[in-house]
């Protein structure tokens, strides 16, 4: 190794030969090469793995809607709750595909490149049309829930209001006895 803060003698310089040269570009290029060769490994390995999530994010993204209920807001919420929660790996697929952009890409590749991106774009016009949809369905929910809950705080109040009722036109003790009886079960 060559220390350049010491002095040197002309005669200590090391001269390569044109052969040495040769043989010194050579092993560069060997690495560069192989360089090279693994990065264009490693991209096509990160696409493919790419593109093996988003066949099986599709898969998903039709089980979803399986089987459909499209008037029923409950299964609705639920759906973009699972679309929603699935998404993330829609979004690493993508980033795992558009890697490199088009550095060692296949022609064939190209096309199907411009296809995913119009994907892209309507994914994401599906998901922000989702956020009306949910905001809809949360407001049914609540509807129908309060008029289960109406319903069922009647149906309870009704006989409530029967004792009440009886309570206030009982004039004597015998009766007050008869209704306590009736209420109370004798064990």
């Amino acid at each position: 190794m060559i220390n350049l803060n010491q002095d040197y003698h002309a005669d200590s310089i090391l001269v390569l030969s044109d052969v040495d040269n040769i043989r010194l570009v050579e092993c560069k290029n060997k690495v560069v090469n192989t360089s090279e060769r693994n990065v264009r490994v490693s991209t096509n390995v990160i696409r493919l793995v790419g593109y093996g999530l988003l066949v099986l994010w599709l898969f998903d993204f039709i089980a979803t809607f399986i089987p459909p209920q499209f008037t029923d807001p409950a299964w609705e919420l639920q759906t973009i709750g699972r679309l929603v929660e699935s998404s993330g790996w829609a979004l690493i697929a993508f980033a795992m595909i558009f890697f490199g952009e088009d550095t060692y890409r296949l022609k064939l590749e190209l096309p199907l490149l411009k296809v995913l991106s119009w994907l892209c774009l309507v994914l994401a016009i599906l998901y922000f049309a989702m956020l009306p949809l949910g905001l809809a369905n949360t407001w049914r929910l609540k509807n129908r829930n309060d008029l289960q809950v109406g319903t069922i705080l009647a149906q309870r109040t009704t006989p409530l209001n029967e004792v009440q009722t009886r309570l206030k036109n009982s004039n004597s003790d015998q009766e007050l006895l008869a209704l306590y009886k009736q209420l109370v079960p004798a064990n």
